[in-house]
């Protein structure tokens, strides 16, 4: 009991002390961003002072600078990225917590808006997706959005795996569609999906991501991702399995998967690049064994009661 302890803390202050080295390196390479342009800015405007025949008193001299001083914070503050686990550090996750997390599914329509707004504001505004085209794609199958529940039971995640038609699939995949095209034409029905060789994961997210937490939560989200395959796809032929990386953290975690680029983003209508694998009943036992197996960790009963299995074999 005392070993298990010790790791239980060691793990804990080596994920503690990760995230401060993240956070030391994220403010040196704002204050790097911050000092070069704010002297290509001055330089730039002392040049355009000294070939010109303007000239600026203490007053001007003062807000010019105090403008460039602002310019330069802005510009450092938005291109300095934030704060991300390498995938490596989020699977296989060491989970030390004894605390208890679920999945809740099927979900009700006001869990399918909670979700959305958790993708609005994880994602790009134009990736974002308005509520019509999610409930477009709820009325047809129910069955592809699960949420995630902290023990608090509040809110900290979903993801949602979307069934579709090999000849949508095909168009998504060469980039003449995006994921804001699916509708009820091109998805596949809950009678219809177990047998599907066709899955696309519409997205992954997790509230922030870049603390401590967020990474615990990732980890715990990426087993029940595996357990919902596994419980509503027969996986009797390989299937393809495809998805679109919106956020670096999301790229790092396909390629860690085994996932390859299939066309990269600038050949796409939605610029993102299209990730692809064939899979199989066993690389799908396999993956979730890699990312580790901490079933006393999340709840996902949701899916061992629920009897679809049975009907999607009829």
């Amino acid at each position: 009991m005392k070993i298990i302890g010790i790791n239980r803390i060691l793990s804990f202050y080596r994920k503690k002390l990760m995230f401060n080295s993240l956070k030391f390196h994220r403010r040196k390479r704002f204050y790097f961003k911050f000092f070069a342009s704010f002297i290509t800015l001055f330089s730039f405007g002392a040049s355009i002072v000294t070939l010109t025949p303007i000239s600026l008193n203490c007053v001007g001299s003062g807000v010019s600078i105090s403008l460039i001083f602002i310019i330069s914070v802005i510009f450092s503050f938005i291109s300095t990225p934030k704060i991300e686990f390498l995938t490596d550090e989020v699977i296989p996750f060491k989970i030390s917590s004894e605390r208890k997390c679920k999945i809740v599914f099927p979900c009700t329509y006001e869990q399918y808006k909670i979700a959305n707004k958790i993708a609005n504001s994880s994602y790009k505004k134009k990736d974002n997706l308005n509520f019509d085209e999610i409930e477009c794609w709820r009325k047809k199958n129910p069955f592809i959005l699960s949420l995630f529940y902290d023990p608090e039971n509040k809110v900290k995640g979903y993801f949602d795996v979307l069934p579709l038609t090999k000849e949508f699939e095909e168009k998504l995949r060469e980039g003449k569609l995006t994921e804001k095209d699916i509708n009820s034409e091109s998805m596949l029905s809950p009678e219809e999906m177990y047998h599907s060789e066709i899955i696309y994961i519409g997205g992954v997210a997790v509230l922030d991501i870049e603390k401590y937490g967020g990474s615990y939560y990732c980890g715990l989200i990426m087993i029940a991702l595996y357990k919902y395959l596994k419980t509503f796809y027969s996986f009797e032929k390989p299937v393809t399995i495809c998805a679109t990386a919106a956020t670096t953290c999301g790229e790092r975690m396909l390629k860690r998967l085994g996932f390859t680029i299939y066309k990269e983003g600038h050949y796409r209508k939605d610029e993102h690049d299209y990730y692809i694998q064939k899979v199989s009943l066993r690389d799908v036992k396999k993956m979730e064994k890699e990312i580790g197996k901490r079933d006393h960790k999340i709840d996902c009963s949701a899916y061992k009661n629920y009897e679809y299995k049975k009907i999607g074999n009829h």
